[in-house]
């Protein structure tokens, strides 16, 4: 038998109608496996033909429009074109320095050429594109497995034609890539879903701390004014934080047994003890290192040094205050050279506009609709990724 093609076991989940084992083959028996030709520094215009690098690679496949591409003159592409080829539609790109093994199969409809040594180009394929790359994505670590180099890794020509990768019939490898095609289409959906649901949060959220969107009570009228001292304009009274909350230090929790009270960082969760720090509402906010991720919490917990929490309220609820920390630029108020540092008399004297508890209410529980709403979204995405996680590993062999 041909050492370049081995007999494999067939999939644990099939599509009715296909039946046979797959056949593992080289990368370089299923298409031609070369790069583009070298461009130099003199061939770089202003405007011109997109030279892609393995970073704007990468951030095509997330969709993402790089303002730093390259370009070069249009007569070296035409040159390059007519002797050589150029990426088309269908071909497959992997990105093979800096971060290896990253796949992009062309579908952008216009012209363009990329950096030799950071791409490894595959074209004239002689399998379906999509579950090509459907495959080799699944199978990245068999990709690495051809990198050379201790400090500058890379991936090379001659190791990706080596690679082996297992394949159905040309019809069961459409039939696969179409029913992923369309798991990713259901993906995508609930990722945008998500996305505007956080972006309208942000633009609702600067458009009421503005005060240029305003809530009625439950009779269709203004609420009233904050009841501490004279309103504003806009009912809004600025005060200090030190005025309206006070601020916890955390502390070492390394004397504490194993339980079920949470320990957060700045980073967040760490693990769990057997005692509270406090035990409420509260707003966290990092002293030392992250500082400028805050973020709400109700029940039992312990912070450590480095992550002050809130507690005393007075005249404003915890849930306003989350909101009201999410809208202060924190690094602003960094007082360090090296690590990001906060003291408590600094975020003390940060100056605040607060409305009347009633408002902050009726703002609170919008906003948290919002939220439950994007927490929503984002439990159906990790779902959906990660049944299409096991539908990969029952599909592919």
């Amino acid at each position: 038998m041909n050492n370049l093609i081995e007999i494999k076991k067939i999939p644990r989940l099939r599509f009715p109608g296909f039946s046979g084992k797959w056949k593992k083959k080289n990368l370089g028996e299923i298409a031609e496996v070369t790069s583009s030709k070298r461009v130099y520094l003199s061939d770089y215009v202003r405007e011109g033909i997109p030279f892609f690098r393995g970073k704007e690679i990468s951030e095509l496949k997330k969709g993402i429009k790089n303002s730093e591409v390259l370009y070069i003159k249009k007569s070296k592409f035409i040159e390059f074109k007519n002797k050589f080829g150029a990426p088309k539609k269908g071909d497959i790109l992997i990105t093979s320095v800096g971060t290896l093994g990253n796949i992009y199969k062309v579908n952008i409809g216009y012209d363009f050429y990329f950096k030799d040594g950071n791409l490894i180009w595959l074209r004239n394929l002689r399998v379906n594109s999509d579950f090509l790359e459907i495959s080799l994505d699944f199978n990245r670590k068999n990709l690495l497995k051809g990198v050379i180099g201790s400090t500058q890794k890379a991936l090379t020509i001659d190791g990706i034609r080596k690679i082996k990768i297992n394949l159905p019939s040309l019809p069961e490898q459409q039939k696969i890539a179409d029913f992923l095609g369309s798991v990713d289409e259901w993906i995508l959906n609930l990722r945008a879903q998500r996305e505007f649901l956080e972006s309208y949060k942000k633009g609702i959220m600067q458009r009421i701390f503005s005060r240029e969107v305003r809530f009625k009570d439950k009779n269709g009228k203004d609420f009233p004014e904050p009841s501490f001292a004279k309103a504003t304009a806009g009912n809004w009274e600025e005060k200090r934080l030190g005025e309206i909350l006070e601020i916890g230090n955390g502390k070492n929790y390394k004397h504490l047994k194993v339980g079920d009270v949470p320990v957060f960082g700045t980073g967040g969760y760490m693990l769990s003890v057997d005692k509270a720090l406090y035990d409420g509402e509260s707003v966290l906010i990092g002293r030392k290192g992250t500082i400028n991720k805050p973020f709400y919490y109700n029940g039992k917990f312990w912070t450590v040094d480095t992550l002050f929490y809130t507690y005393n309220f007075k005249n404003v609820i915890p849930k306003f205050i989350s909101l009201i920390f999410q809208q202060i630029n924190w690094l602003k108020y960094n007082e360090a050279s090296g690590v990001p540092s906060l003291s408590k008399a600094t975020i003390e004297k940060i100056k605040v506009k607060i409305p009347s508890i009633l408002e902050q209410q009726k703002i609170s529980n919008f906003l948290t609709s919002i939220d439950n709403l994007i927490n929503l979204k984002q439990q159906q995405l990790a779902g959906a990724e990660q049944w299409k996680k096991g539908l990969m590993q029952g599909l592919f062999v």
